[in-house]
């Protein structure tokens, strides 16, 4: 500024929000001081040296009327003040409009996905108490670095919108309070005072080293890699046998022996793993295991696995299982099979076949209750009688044939192939439901 005019015309300009009588007065104020200065023999561009610059003498009067400086300085012309509008919605169209949606929506839900954790319980059927330990432990360290990382991402969030209201306010609603929303969220939990950066390296350290060690083996497996072996059980009353294998077919007979035994024939690998806890004896494979963790609720669960693309075409395994005559089995539950499934003989309260890709076979067995479900070629049941609370039959791309099956109640759904039934003893037919047979329905 090189005059008093130059001085007096910014000094007007930045004073445009007060009204005119307001500033008049404030001008007429310095235009007095640049007169007695001139009296006293004192230059223009002294006195302006000696004064503050117009944007500083602007606030100062600002402040006295208590309004917002900043708006004052983010106030232009019309014509500025429209390139503001347009800009800004411009800014909104191709930015705001996805972004701030996906900086609050995703930490929150993420953080909404916490209160899952209870369910992990529902992934501990068939483990061992020390994969169950170390199912617990991952599982806290993954959802504490989930909790953590939601609420740090969520607070990012809400800076991110105070920013967006803030720029729109300056352009829309220049002379209006500043609106902001004062939200911590680790202030709100309480967890400010908590030293969480040492409890992210636990956690980091947790769910690293928990998926190493739930691959060493525990006392309670039974595997031998590589061989084919024989493993013994003392029987037991109430006694469940679950499986769950790939590419390998599973033969059940009983016989003379006074032990439950499970024989492993194997030509090159194999990695099945046997584990009798309590009641229950468990037989899978351990590539399901190995292909990938489940994680279903942030569990490490071998038993939850279902892609078999990884099997090598040399893997072959056979696995017979057999247990003493006249002895009952309570529940035999097979799936995830993607070979052939054979049962002879079984004396139990129930069979439970779920999503088997190979030929299931059922020869006089003695039980209250057979489900097989999802199967990918045949079914066949041969000489069963009274079976108390029925058979059902669902989801069979093969062909279904029942054969002398008496005094039972039969309910088959969706069969892509043939459903034939045959019985030699019309006193003794069961009730037999179909719907949704594709193929020819057979019954003498």
């Amino acid at each position: 500024m090189k005059n008093k005019n130059e001085f007096l015309r910014k000094l007007g300009y930045e004073l445009r929000l007060l009204n005119e009588k307001e500033r008049t007065e404030h001008l007429s104020f310095y235009k007095e001081r640049f007169n007695d200065a001139l009296i006293n023999g004192t230059s223009e561009k002294d006195v302006i040296e000696q004064l503050e610059d117009p944007k500083l003498i602007a606030k100062n009067i600002y402040d006295i009327y208590g309004i917002d400086d900043r708006h004052a300085q983010s106030t232009s012309s019309g014509s500025n003040n429209l390139m503001q509008i347009i800009g800004l919605i411009v800014f909104d169209v191709l930015f705001i409009s996805w972004a701030l949606p996906v900086a609050i929506s995703v930490p929150l839900s993420t953080l909404l996905a916490c209160f899952t954790f209870p369910f992990i319980v529902l992934d501990f059927a068939g483990m061992s108490s020390i994969q169950i330990l170390l199912n617990v432990a991952f599982s806290v360290g993954a959802y504490v670095l989930l909790f953590l990382g939601s609420l740090f991402f969520l607070n990012l969030g809400i800076k991110f919108l105070n920013y967006v209201i803030d720029i729109h306010q300056k352009v829309f609603f220049p002379n209006s309070k500043k609106f902001d929303i004062k939200i911590n969220l680790f202030k709100l939990l309480k967890l400010d005072k908590i030293n969480w950066k040492f409890l992210v390296i636990v956690s980091l350290v947790i769910v690293i080293f928990t998926p190493i060690l739930a691959f060493l083996p525990t006392k309670d497996v039974v595997t031998k890699p590589n061989e084919s072996f024989v493993e013994t059980f003392s029987y037991e009353e109430d006694l469940d046998i679950n499986i769950q294998l790939i590419n390998t077919p599973v033969i059940f007979k009983s016989d003379n022996v006074s032990e439950i035994k499970v024989k492993v024939e194997s030509i090159g690998i194999n990695h099945i793993i046997i584990r009798k806890k309590g009641n229950t004896i468990s037989i899978y494979d351990d590539q399901l295991r190995k292909k990938k963790f489940g994680f279903s609720n942030w569990g490490i669960n071998p038993l939850t696995m279902n892609d078999f693309n990884f099997i090598n075409e040399n893997y072959d395994v056979k696995i017979t299982i057999i247990v003493p005559k006249e002895q009952p089995i309570d529940t035999l539950s097979i799936e995830n099979v993607s070979s052939s499934i054979n049962i002879t003989n079984f004396l139990g309260e129930a069979i439970t076949i779920n999503s088997v890709s190979g030929d299931v076979y059922l020869g006089e067995v003695l039980t209250n209750k057979i489900e097989i479900s999802s199967v990918s070629a045949d079914i066949e049941l041969v000489s069963i009688k009274n079976v108390r609370h029925g058979i059902e039959i669902e989801s069979v791309s093969g062909d279904v044939d029942i054969v002398n099956v008496y005094e039972s109640d039969i309910e088959i759904d969706s069969v892509s192939g043939d459903a034939i039934y045959q019985c030699d003893d019309d006193s003794r037919r069961a009730k037999i439901e179909f719907n949704s047979i594709s193929g020819t329905l057979k019954t003498n």
